[in-house]
């Protein structure tokens, strides 16, 4: 495990070095995976932050383990989630609560097809990282 996220690390390079997720929010290192996909906002009308890195399709639940560790050791409290989305959060100094929401998504579909190989499974995924600046307090999950 911890080689295969090493290998990952390495490819990444440099960049994943320089880069933090959600600069100025979470500033969570780059542990696995390629920040390359980046920064955007935007969400059904609404601004919403989101950040995330490209992992192969054979590496992401690893990976995604990966970053739940590390949000727990940063002071992010699980408080929920199942399958693909966790939720995370923080108490803010002046009161109530943020949040991020860490995601993993893949085409699993198309693993499913006839024409599928072996090698598809180094298809890219990615593991998205979405600020939640204002969510209800809760107790940390199970």
């Amino acid at each position: 495990m911890i080689a295969g996220l090493l290998a990952l690390s390495l490819a990444a390079g440099v960049q994943a070095q320089e880069r933090t997720l959600l600069p100025g929010y979470a500033d969570l290192p780059v542990i696995a995976g390629d920040p390359a996909c980046g920064l955007f906002e935007a969400e059904a009308g609404t601004v919403t932050v989101t950040d995330c890195v490209t992992v192969p399709l054979e590496t992401l639940n690893e990976v995604f383990y990966e970053y739940v560790g590390l949000l727990r050791r940063s002071g992010w409290r699980f408080t929920g989630g199942a399958a693909i989305v966790f939720y995370f959060q923080r108490d803010r100094p002046g009161g109530g609560c943020e949040g991020i929401d860490l995601a993993a998504m893949a085409d699993f579909e198309m693993l499913e097809r006839p024409e599928s190989k072996p090698e598809d499974m180094r298809f890219p995924s990615m593991i998205m990282f979405m600020k939640r600046p204002e969510v209800a307090c809760v107790a940390e999950g199970l």
